[in-house]
């Protein structure tokens, strides 16, 4: 199969500004496009190149990895939107406590934190 060098050019692109908006403001839906534009590379370069070396198998492992980081952001980011859409009318302390526990106030105590997504 052929691979337009346009397209190529384009799914690079994208990403490259999904990540630039992403660090600029981090968001549930930025993280779900780079997420997306993460895949679209791993199967471009898995099509480019169906017999790796050492290199673009360590750049396949690494961009898996930063794709389930970012997934795991994700899945915080879409369980705490669901939680704040939930009414509890007798016990309204309880939703605070478990938003606190699910969002540290310290990034860091977490692995899929916006620190997590740069080892």
């Amino acid at each position: 199969m052929s691979i337009a060098p346009e397209r190529c050019r384009l799914v690079f692109q994208k990403l490259e500004r999904d990540l630039d908006r992403l660090s600029a403001q981090p968001e549930a839906k930025k993280v779900h496009r780079f997420r997306t534009g993460v895949r679209r590379l791993q199967t471009l370069l898995e099509e480019l190149c169906p017999a790796r070396d050492h290199n673009q198998k360590r750049l396949l492992k690494l961009l898996t990895r930063m794709r389930k980081k970012a997934g795991k952001v994700r899945d915080l980011d879409v369980q705490l939107a669901a939680l704040r859409s939930l009414k509890f009318p007798q016990e309204p302390r309880r939703k605070t406590q478990l938003m606190h526990q699910l969002c540290p106030r310290n990034p860091q105590e977490t692995e899929a934190g916006p620190q997590g997504l740069s080892s």
